[in-house]
């Protein structure tokens, strides 16, 4: 198999094989390993003996939280993350979907009033920077089980066809910094030691044990053009003679769209196709074969990213301090800002648009807030 990349800003040549999925399943690995820790990139409380994520035995991580004075108050936790996982997954495999399980429980050393735990984030973790769909369940409280014997229940996110909004393949999830960043929201009362518990984190990766077939399509590329679109070029032999070339487009690299169909010559021959008007943002394309044999066949993903992210939007300082400072590359013209629980604190509009807004923080808890500009979500902490 050969592999080139293009050195213009921006663009990616990928010459490539067709795997054939036809009749691949999908089938489920858990991590036969996994090492515990903490990212501060979130949250202010970290996990204590993050190791014991390892097994479901009853040895929690967890973080304490007691309020002494004042009202409530919610606190977010930083990371725990699982790293480490140990898997081994064929190159040749195609990933169809990540799931996690999370063995978690809250305890309370007053039971009563308004003490609650839920999560505050749940992302992947993919060459070693978190970011990917976040699968939170911001309003469904942690089951509470007694502080002198905490029993953990566990919750799945994701499943065996869903890869978070990521491009997944065999190398990402068998590198030691791929994984899962984990966190939580305490809501305590005054005088309350609160404790958000966790037993085991288990990540399962589902991969189709894909074969190769003959190498019929000899190149595929895409190439970002100004003013003209995302230009799409492969090669097919004349064993490909009658088969139908689907191109397909997706904004996430899970859910696709067709673009368009052509059918293959006699004669081994060049095809192009141009995207004029592309997705904002990135833009994943594939080839999918239809064989006239009946069987199947897609060609692996080549991702453009146009330069074209609505707004180019910067939020800072994050961690909040006083102020949340709002910037974009282009104008925009809605600012909402959200707290975990979805009430809306504030609403600006600008007539005309603008490049540069501020949002006051200065009597903002400690917690996840999420900031929506011209309806994209941004997240934000305030320590």
């Amino acid at each position: 198999m050969k592999h080139f990349v293009l050195t213009a800003a921006g663009l990616l040549l990928s010459v490539s094989l067709l795997v054939n999925t036809a009749n691949a399943q999908c089938t489920g690995t858990a991590n036969p390993t996994v090492t515990g820790g903490n990212d501060n990139t979130i949250g202010s409380l970290a996990w204590a003996n993050p190791q014991n994520i390892q097994f479901t035995d009853g040895q929690f991580t967890e973080v304490s939280n007691t309020v002494l004075l004042g009202g409530a108050l919610e606190t977010t936790t930083q990371y725990l993350t699982a790293t480490n996982l140990g898997f081994n997954i064929p190159s040749t495999s195609t990933i169809c979907g990540i799931s996690v399980t999370v063995n978690r429980t809250a305890t309370f050393g007053i039971s009563g009033g308004s003490n609650y735990i839920h999560d505050a984030s749940i992302q992947l973790i993919q060459g070693g920077v978190i970011g990917s769909n976040d699968y939170a369940d911001i309003h469904t409280p942690w089951p509470v089980s007694s502080i002198m014997n905490p029993v953990g229940t566990p919750v799945t996110y994701g499943g065996t066809t869903d890869a978070w909004g990521l491009t997944l393949t065999p190398a990402d999830v068998n590198s030691a910094n791929f994984g899962v960043a984990f966190s939580a929201l305490i809501h305590s009362d005054v005088g309350v030691i609160s404790n958000a518990m966790v037993d085991q984190v288990v990540v399962t990766v589902y991969a189709s044990a894909a074969g190769v077939l003959p190498v019929h399509i000899q190149s595929f590329t895409v190439v970002a053009k100004p003013n003209v679109g995302n230009v799409l070029d492969w090669k097919a032999s004349a064993n490909d003679a009658g088969n139908r070339m689907v191109v397909e487009r997706s904004a996430d690299g899970v859910n696709w769209e067709e673009l368009t169909v052509m059918t293959a010559g006699e004669l081994e021959q060049d095809y192009t196709y141009t995207d004029a008007t592309p997705l904002l943002g990135n833009n994943f394309y594939r080839l999918h074969l239809l064989n006239s044999d009946g069987s199947v066949a897609y060609s692996q993903v080549v991702k453009v990213d146009a330069g074209n992210t609505p707004a180019g939007i910067s939020l800072y300082p994050n961690p909040i301090v006083d102020m949340i400072n709002v910037t974009g590359q282009k104008a925009f013209s809605r600012l909402v800002l959200h707290d975990l629980q979805g009430k809306t604190l504030y609403v600006k509009e600008y007539s005309g648009g603008v490049n540069s807004a501020q949002i006051p923080a200065s009597n903002l808890p400690a917690g996840l807030y999420f900031v929506q500009v011209d309806g994209t979500t941004y997240k934000v902490v305030k320590k």
